[in-house]
């Protein structure tokens, strides 16, 4: 990498991909030990909760339904009858 004559250097495309660096990303540089080093600032990851106590079985349902799709071809019937005596 080289610094530009406004001092800017430009983040290599493999290194961006890699650590998911996208336009507008915060980083903080720091002199560590004679090194320039940068560090991505990140949100901490927060899971998202629920306070349901019981889940009924119609959503295990909806939810393979929308990651896997509505059954289809002949046999369509009777995979979703084995389906829900799964549930």
């Amino acid at each position: 990498m080289t610094v530009d004559d406004r001092g800017r250097v430009t983040l290599p495309k493999a290194v961006r991909e890699r650590l998911h660096v996208d336009e507008g990303d915060d980083l903080t540089v720091a002199i560590e030990d004679g090194e320039i080093r940068l560090r991505l600032d990140r949100t901490p990851f927060e899971p998202i909760t629920s306070n349901k106590t019981e889940w009924g079985t119609e959503t295990f349902l909806d939810s393979e339904t929308a990651m896997v799709g509505e059954p289809v071809g002949k046999d369509a019937d009777s995979d979703l009858n084995l389906q829900n005596k799964l549930y």
